[in-house]
């Protein structure tokens, strides 16, 4: 396959920058090419611009974007230089180009086909006189980590094994510790409790159920013995943790908790690590289950359904159109997976 960065400009280059927005769910595939490109060029410095906005207008800059909880992550990581996020507003633009352009970065790499000619403007705007890597387009990648492999391939040759690619996440001992004693402090004991982590929102609207769903399906649940004495954990954005724990408290629902991650992101693949049974909708939530190997039930868009990603004790359920969002996968679809995999004691 012909290299689109030349080998012998990656062995003599110091640094490299990388452009483009990604998510959680982008950045579980990505971290381990990320991790062999550095080791198979040490002397390349990783610097990644995560663009919040995916190359939009700059008409629609208007505001600060929130934090997001990705950018720590990617902070963490010891294979990046710097992460730059939260440029923000369309008038901070010039100002953080010219930044950039002080780096004198000889290659620029456009991660995502996502409006691929504004990105490669900016591209050059960083870098006038660098390498300037474009975007490879996405269509016809089934599952989704094929794409990313093919990405890496196509612009530095870069191949890895089977065994490189299996997502893996590490959480410092604390935040393990943490959510274990948040739990004995609810009346659980992971790893002798069964619990069930539900996750009902995306920041899409498409891709989001309804939390009144929830609490329907632990209801059902409920009616059955085997589901008596189970501990359901409701993840929960923080604006929305107060309505959440009122909808619980007035359907006298017990053995049922709400969860925000307040502190760190890593609070939340800490608490995931510690249950048996993950039910989520396209986010995030579903790659830690994955990584972790716990056993999970996902919620998709027959539109999104190359993102999900398959093993053993992965189970999907779809939309039945693939005009459809997520809110119309039925409760009823959903409770009965749950109940064949009980009767079969995978939890």
């Amino acid at each position: 396959m012909y290299q689109i960065v030349p080998k012998e400009l990656l062995e003599k280059s110091r640094k490299i920058l990388f452009i483009g927005g990604v998510a959680i769910g982008d950045f579980f595939y990505l971290y381990n090419y990320f991790k062999a490109l550095s080791e198979q060029y040490p002397n390349l410095k990783i610097d990644f611009w995560v663009d919040e906005y995916r190359g939009k207008s700059c008409l629609v800059r208007w505001k600060h974007k929130k934090h997001d909880i990705v950018y720590e992550w990617m902070q963490s990581c010891p294979f990046f230089n710097k992460v730059y996020t939260n440029v923000g507003a369309w008038w901070n633009l010039v100002r953080f180009f010219k930044k950039l352009r002080q780096e004198n970065y000889p290659i620029v790499v456009c991660l995502f086909h996502i409006r691929p000619s504004r990105m490669a403007r900016f591209a050059k705007l960083i870098s006038p006189s660098g390498f300037v890597a474009p975007a490879i387009k996405s269509i016809g990648f089934d599952p989704i980590s094929d794409y990313f492999a093919y990405i890496f391939e196509k612009n530095f040759g870069l191949k890895i094994s089977q065994e490189q690619k299996k997502l893996s996440f590490n959480i410092d001992k604390k935040w393990i510790d943490k959510a274990q004693s948040d739990l004995l402090a609810l009346g659980i004991t992971p790893k002798h409790d069964r619990i069930i982590f539900l996750n009902s929102f995306a920041k899409c609207k498409k891709r989001s159920w309804n939390i009144d769903n929830v609490i329907e399906l632990i209801k059902l649940l409920r009616q059955s013995n085997a589901f008596l004495n189970l501990s359901f954990i409701i993840n929960a954005l923080p604006e929305k943790r107060e309505l959440i724990e009122k909808i619980i408290k007035n359907n006298s629902l017990k053995n049922v908790y709400v969860f925000t991650a307040s502190k760190s992101f890593f609070e939340l693949p800490a608490m995931i690590s510690l249950c048996d049974l993950v039910i989520s909708v396209d986010t995030s939530v579903i790659h830690l289950a994955f990584a972790f190997n716990i056993l999970l039930i996902g919620l998709f868009r027959q539109k999104t359904a190359m993102w999900a990603p398959k093993s053993e004790k992965s189970h999907f359920i779809y939309t039945k159109n693939r005009c459809e969002w997520a809110k119309d996968i039925s409760v009823d679809d959903v409770f009965k997976v749950v109940k064949a995999l009980n009767e079969k004691l995978l939890f």
